[in-house]
């Protein structure tokens, strides 16, 4: 039973004061603009490089096909959807994941958001950094990059 469950219990007026309070304060946020925003903070895109040649992309190109390409398969929804969803077309995010989506470059940029994470002074309200939690399960973690 977690913290809130067992507040719940304890003072169920509480609990949903504190969960409408919390409701008003956050606003929706668009999962590509949490992409954006992150990668703005961290440069977390950087870590996919081509796998072929030299690229002729601008860095906002190359970044806007992958936060399109991301969204695709990160949410399962297709490249067809992402298209009528994003405006990028399906054949240029199979082409970017062709291209920057390897397995590697995928662990390289989750190892270096992961090392970012810990750098700031919320990840010490989590432990000693040697485990995680994802989907309410914890797990240890597996460290990718120094």
């Amino acid at each position: 039973m977690n913290f809130l469950s067992r507040l719940k219990k304890e003072d169920p007026q509480r609990v949903d004061e504190l969960t409408n309070l919390i409701k008003a304060r956050m606003e929706p946020v668009s999962i590509i603009d949490i992409l954006v925003d992150v990668d703005k903070l961290t440069g977390f895109l950087d870590m996919f490089e081509t796998v072929g040649y030299k690229e002729a992309m601008t860095r906002e190109e190359k970044a806007t096909r992958l936060i399109a390409t991301l969204l695709c398969y990160g949410c399962n929804i297709g490249p067809t959807q992402t298209e009528r969803s994003t405006g990028i077309s399906a054949s240029s995010i199979l082409y970017i994941r062709r291209r920057y989506c390897s397995e590697e470059n995928l662990l390289k940029a989750l190892g270096f958001l992961s090392d970012c994470q810990h750098q700031t002074w919320l990840a010490s309200a989590y432990g000693d950094g040697t485990g995680f939690i994802t989907d309410g399960r914890r797990t240890q973690e597996r460290r990718i990059c120094d």
